[in-house]
């Protein structure tokens, strides 16, 4: 994400706290935001445990003297979900300023040394823990938590971070920060002796001097960053209230004056301030007086050797007390983010549930709650090795007694309404879930039940195999041509032999379950009816039950196998051991499990509509991905390619992630560690990916400069920038596709390269549009929810009916697209942007349309789109709908062109019958058949992928409409 704010004011703070008073010490935390605010500053620091002030008291009392200090102090300290916490918050938002906090975090019966970094909304970017409270703070202080240790954030004023005192000594923590690309950092540094009082044998590494002048400007140089220091004070009034009674009192003035700030190559920036200094020390930051340091020496990048030295971090939340997960496997966690409720927004805050605080551990998942005495009415039984199995995979909350008094589970399912994946039906928000609580409300005493169609026996003809190579055959056939993560099959033609029977046989592969994951969903040839809410359910299940073994299996195969029964040989041997013939022979083993990680995540997206998920199973492939050193395989092999195509189609996966929510790269996309050649005909899929996140990244960045009025002078630039590199593409897209022509018959790889040349095409269209929507349309919201970045026309609770906006009938639509942000200035017009929407959006159209169809039989189909069988009139779905949000970009450009031009339309009546009238009206016409052709693409996608339900119902709405 490029900074938008590159040069700005930021403040240090350099006074002294509310010692043992929360209230005080809230008052003094708004005033100096406050203060911050009115000198125009963008950034303020505050000190390590600022509130309550640190307790440097630990270091000078005995254990019986300390008792009613820390009693006093634990009194007041800070609850992070707090009425204090919400009025600093606010007083961040009133100052349109991000502020660095540290404080003493009641969490449960412990507290915390915590930072938080709240941004101008008053939001929480950042929430972290110091890691090991140093020497005898451990009386007073816990550690903090895997999830708790991150430290730097991608702002619209940097990338910053923040570190609490002798984190900021820790080489391991700079490293980290560094391979972050951390710009602007915070040394908080508590109160500190000076020199003066050093005593034979303390070392000098223990006085403020020693911390200041030289631990500060040492992490400064080595990670090229302006590094601000806000430093703790103190006066006669707070020695006394630190001070036991009878113990001698010290001279304040030993304490003070150590605020500091340097730049990037270590300079200090501001004059020391006096002992009496209370106030701010102000920096004017230019984010590019970081370039020079970090071009010479960027030890998180091309100053390092990670094929030498690598740093291990471990980002998981450990647990007391844990709970299983049964939907997911595994174990059920909650971030501490969420438990201590900082994640909400400032406003939503508020609506928290009291006791949420007062609970620690994980929260329970929803299906644990599920009733013992009622059988599951999804249940279904198929031969495993011989023995009857029972799944239970069904929809969760369908399942289980519906909660009426649990109010997270509401507020979560109410919230989730306006995030990223709002737009995709989720699975476990059916009709199913609402059918029961009718039943729950409304249900018969005696508990007897109107017997009804949905209570007969399940089909259970599925379209699952008999043998892996069948597993395989069926991968070219339904997923290959659009999602090619294995190397060119082996044996052609590629056949689909779903089994008319159950055999007792189950994959045990990752890859090969994850595969039937998907394969799964696609209805059985033999199966008339597949739409039956019956057989959809059951599809789901098993396909659930398929993701769930895989994501076992997937552990099975990440871990050291040889650790159980000799941990020694697990260090020492490096990669598993796995003992199972390979699924295909031109994969090696050790990629199975990330591939079917990749997989995974596009059935967590499509399927599921859970773009959380989507994006942690993509993350977790990185992981695994790039500690197997798959981005620098430049080896020539027989397992060359497999490679290449299990790290490019895990790269495209992590960025679709990304896209999906609306939101900038979580990871450098063109870092230069990636040297892994793209495999043969992939290089423009791979540039027009990273330009669609660019794309992506200009609409976040747009987004965020016009709520915070922050300067627009970038915005031409990037946008003239972009244009011309989605131009540039595009003519290549356009080349490589003239050259190339296909038939059904012809081998999978030939089809898979056209393909894949029209998937860039349309992701290079979907680009475009995002670049000039909100100059052509000014991001008027027209959809229910939101889809990717396209932000919905009303949030909350209504009913899916009500809840899509009818067209405007009495207001001219252009009146309600001007921009109310004349700030704003584009390289293009409005109407050279609409119209550019026009043309990307009606490609997108027929290139979606034009993607080749499974052929599953080996046969030119005599239908388009083909049918499942001969007998069958179910259409065969295409699979793996990865630019579903192409189509979704697509329909708001050509819905918000039928609004304006229907709007102009009703205000020319007479103008009907004429040639300008015809005109329009043809315009009309074009438009509405398109958006019905989406809503015929997406139902066509739906029939194997649920999620998509909600966008085809949402552009079927629009396309269906009368005038």
């Amino acid at each position: 994400m490029t900074p938008i704010l590159k040069k700005y004011k930021a403040a240090a703070v350099n006074a002294e706290p509310g010692w043992f008073d929360l209230e005080e010490s809230v008052r003094r935390t708004i005033h100096w935001i406050d203060e911050a605010g009115k000198a125009g500053c963008k950034f303020i620091a505050f000190p390590e445990l600022w509130i309550p002030g640190y307790p440097y008291w630990a270091w000078k009392v005995n254990y019986q003297e300390s008792l009613p200090l820390l009693k006093k102090y634990r009194e007041n300290s800070l609850p992070s979900d707090s009425e204090e916490m919400r009025r600093i918050r606010n007083a961040a938002r009133a100052n349109k300023i991000y502020v660095s906090l540290g404080y003493s975090e009641v969490d449960l019966a412990s507290l915390y040394t915590t930072q938080v970094l709240i941004s101008p909304t008053g939001d929480i970017l950042n929430h972290r823990r110091k890691i090991r409270a140093t020497h005898v703070e451990r009386l007073v202080f816990g550690d903090g938590t895997g999830d708790t240790t991150e430290s730097v954030t991608q702002t619209e004023i940097g990338r910053v971070g923040h570190l609490n005192c002798w984190e900021n000594m820790n080489p391991f923590m700079k490293a980290y920060a560094a391979s972050l690309g951390e710009q602007v950092h915070v040394a908080a540094w508590p109160l500190y002796p000076g020199k003066e009082t050093l005593k034979y044998p303390d070392p000098f590494t223990n006085v403020a001097e020693a911390n200041a002048d030289l631990v500060t400007p040492a992490y400064a140089i080595e990670t090229g960053t302006f590094t601000l220091a806000p430093w703790q004070t103190i006066t006669a009034d707070g020695i006394k209230l630190n001070t036991p009674p009878g113990k001698e009192l010290e001279d304040p003035h030993i304490y003070n004056g150590h605020g500091r700030i340097f730049g990037p190559d270590g300079q200090n920036l501001v004059a020391h301030p006096d002992k009496d200094f209370q106030g701010l020390l102000f920096v004017d930051i230019d984010l590019d007086e970081c370039h020079l340091s970090k071009a010479l020496a960027d030890f998180g990048g091309h100053y390092m050797r990670p094929d030498l030295i690598r740093l291990l971090v471990d980002t998981n939340r450990k647990d007391l007390v844990v709970h299983e997960d049964r939907v997911n496997g595994g174990v059920a966690y909650t971030r501490t983010v969420d438990r201590v409720g900082l994640s909400a927004p400032l406003e939503a805050s508020r609506i928290t549930d009291p006791m949420r605080r007062k609970r620690g551990g994980a929260r329970v998942p929803r299906t644990k709650r599920k009733s013992s005495s009622r059988p599951s009415s999804s249940s279904t039984i198929r031969t495993v090795g011989g023995k009857d199995e029972i799944l239970q995979e069904s929809t969760p909350i369908a399942e289980g007694p519906w909660n009426s008094n649990n109010e997270d589970d509401l507020l979560d399912h109410f919230m989730s309404l306006g995030k990223p994946g709002a737009g995709l039906r989720s699975i476990e928000s059916s009709v199913a879930e609402m059918e029961h609580i009718f039943d729950h409300i409304f249900g018969i005493e005696n508990g007897n039940h109107l017997v009804s169609e949905s209570d007969e026996s399940v089909p259970d003809l599925l379209q699952v195999y008999g043998s892996d190579e069948d597993i395989l055959d069926a991968y070219y056939v339904f997923i290959h041509l659009y999602y090619p993560i294995l190397p060119p099959p082996e044996r052609l033609p590629a056949y689909n032999r779903p089994l008319n029977e159950n055999l007792p046989f189950r994959p045990s592969s990752p890859l090969s379950l994850a595969i039937s994951a998907i394969l799964v969903l696609i209805p059985h040839p033999g199966i008339k009816q597949p739409a039956t809410p019956e057989d959809t359910r059951l599809r789901r299940n098993v396909a659930h039950s398929f993701a769930q073994s895989a994501l076992e299996a997937v552990e099975a195969d990440l871990e050291l196998l040889d650790s159980s029964s000799d941990p020694s040989r697990a260090l020492s041997d490096g990669a598993p051991m796995i003992a199972r013939q390979p699924f295909h022979p031109k994969v090696p083993l050790s990629l199975e499990a990330i591939l079917a990680l990749v997989l995974l995540s596009v059935y967590e997206y499509a399927q599921r509509g859970n773009i959380r998920k989507m994006c942690n199973r993509a993350g977790q492939a990185l992981a695994a991905a790039m500690n197997m050193s798959l981005h620098e395989m430049v080896e020539d092999d027989e397992y060359a390619e497999a490679r290449r195509r299990a790290w490019w189609i895990t790269y495209l996966t992590v960025c679709q992630g990304s896209i999906a929510s609306g939101m900038p790269a979580a990871f450098n996309l063109y870092d230069p560690r990636f040297v892994t050649p793209y495999p043969e005909g992939w290089k423009l899929l791979i540039e027009a990916q990273q330009t669609i996140l660019e794309a992506t990244t200009f609409v976040h960045d747009l987004d965020q400069t016009v709520k915070s009025r922050f300067k627009a002078s970038w915005i031409s630039s990037r946008m003239t920038e972009l244009d011309d590199q989605i131009t540039t593409l595009l003519l290549l897209c356009r080349r490589s596709s003239l050259s190339t022509t296909v038939s059904p018959l012809d081998s999978p790889e030939k089809i898979v390269s056209q393909t894949i040349n029209q998937i860039a095409e349309i992701k290079l269209h979907s680009a475009r549009i995002k670049v000039h929507r909100f100059c052509a349309f000014s991001d008027v919201p027209i959809f229910r929810k939101r889809h990717c970045d396209l932000q919905p026309e009303c949030c909350g609770a209504a009913s899916a009916e009500s809840a899509i906006p009818s067209p405007p009938e009495d207001i001219p639509l252009p009146s309600i697209m001007k921009s109310d942000h004349p700030d704003l200035t584009f390289p293009f017009s409005s109407h050279t942007s609409s119209k550019i929407c026009l043309q990307s959006a009606l490609n997108i159209v027929t290139l979606v349309d034009n993607l080749p169809y499974p052929n599953p039989d080996h046969t030119i189909p005599l239908t388009l789109p083909p049918y499942l069988s001969n007998a069958s009139r179910v259409e065969i779905p295409r699979v793996m709908p990865t630019f579903a949000c192409c189509v979704m970009q697509a329909s708001y450009a050509m819905l918000m062109l039928y609004l304006k031009a229907r709007a102009k339309h009703a205000n020319s009546p007479e103008d009907s019958v004429s040639a300008k009238g015809l005109s329009l009206t043809g315009f009309l016409n074009e438009l509405q058949q398109n958006l019905r052709l989406v809503s015929k693409i997406l139902a066509n996608y739906a029939i194997a992928a649920e999620a998509l339900q909600g966008m085809k119902e949402e552009v079927s709405h629009w396309a269906f409409l009368d005038g």
